[in-house]
């Protein structure tokens, strides 16, 4: 064996003689605390980041419900300041059944929901106020529906006593109608206005559904009534007239069989009365002689007593002397 050989160590002599220079005792606890630590700040890091994402995603979904809350409310404030308001304007008298304005008031007193916010520092807070908000989104969907349900039977009470009425004024002027139909017969002066109130009569008796239909129907019964009773008033006149003009003419020619005529000379006269009586004379001396018949005139010439005084009073009476000369 040559001397080199002998002085190179082996393995185990190279391993023992590192034993005596090797690593510090505190490295490796080092190591560990660091790697700990970066664990613990690795961990807290990540909680963070977890809980900052859950707080965002509380906050977002507070605000979705938020934001359907908001659109319920506006739907229950829209009802209420609009169809509601009008509803609850309406008097018992315009309603069938009043007891629909009762439930109609009863749903507008409904108090509303507190309000909850999405400004909650915490996502537990945020997760409680979201909670909050949903069910007030749920009362204002419920109440909403139930007011409109509430405002739908007030207007439909209301069409109904509309219709109502509107048949029972039909039917009263229908009544009206039938009687002036009655009454006119042979005193028109067209019957052509009879013929069409009695097609109206005929119409507006059947079973009217709507009340706009009966509004127009009595309007047009008013309409041809009133051109019967013109047609009434026409001929009640004209026949006033027919007979004042008979009237007249049966005077005129009364008054003209009864009016005498005279002729007078001299010594003598002659007379006729328009009834046959005729008679002559002459006077002589304060006497008088006849002439024709003997009779004295009839009594018919409207004087008094043997005076020349005319009293139309006294139609019939003796003719005097000093024009009948009798």
């Amino acid at each position: 064996m040559s001397e080199e050989t002998k002085n190179t160590p082996g393995p185990d002599e190279s391993l023992a003689g590192a034993k005596g220079v090797g690593r510090p005792k505190w490295l490796i606890p080092t190591i560990a605390g660091v790697c700990v630590v970066a664990l613990v700040a690795g961990g807290v890091a990540a909680y963070r980041v977890h809980e900052d994402n859950a707080f965002k995603a509380a906050q977002t979904a507070c605000n979705e419900a938020s934001d359907g809350l908001r659109t319920r409310v506006n739907e229950w404030n829209a009802l209420v300041n609009g169809d509601a308001a009008t509803a609850s304007e309406v008097s018992k008298d315009k309603v069938m059944d009043a007891k629909v304005l009762d439930t109609l008031k009863s749903e507008l007193d409904a108090k509303t929901p507190a309000a909850a916010y999405c400004t909650a520092d915490s996502r537990a807070e945020l997760d409680e106020a979201a909670k909050t908000i949903d069910a007030n989104a749920d009362w204002y969907k419920t109440h909403t529906s139930s007011l409109q349900k509430a405002v739908d039977a007030v207007n439909k009470s209301v069409d109904a006593k509309t219709l109502k009425d509107a048949q029972d004024a039909l039917k009263k002027k229908v009544d009206e109608a039938r009687k002036l139909l009655d009454s006119s017969k042979d005193k028109v002066q067209d019957d052509k206005t009879r013929d069409a109130l009695s097609k109206l009569i005929n119409q507006a008796g059947k079973d009217v559904k709507d009340a706009k239909t009966a509004g127009e129907l009595k309007s047009k019964l008013e309409t041809a009534m009133k051109t019967v009773n013109d047609s009434m008033t026409a001929k009640k006149k004209a026949d006033e007239e027919a007979k004042a003009k008979a009237e007249a003419e049966a005077a005129a020619q009364a008054q003209q069989s009864y009016t005498p005529s005279y002729q007078y000379s001299g010594s003598g006269y002659g007379y006729s009365n328009g009834n046959g009586y005729t008679g002559g004379g002459n006077t002589s001396g304060g006497t008088s002689q006849g002439g024709g018949t003997a009779t004295k005139p009839k009594k018919e010439f409207g004087y008094s007593n043997g005076t020349d005084d005319y009293d139309p009073n006294l139609a019939g009476t003796i003719c005097p002397e000093s024009v009948c000369g009798v």
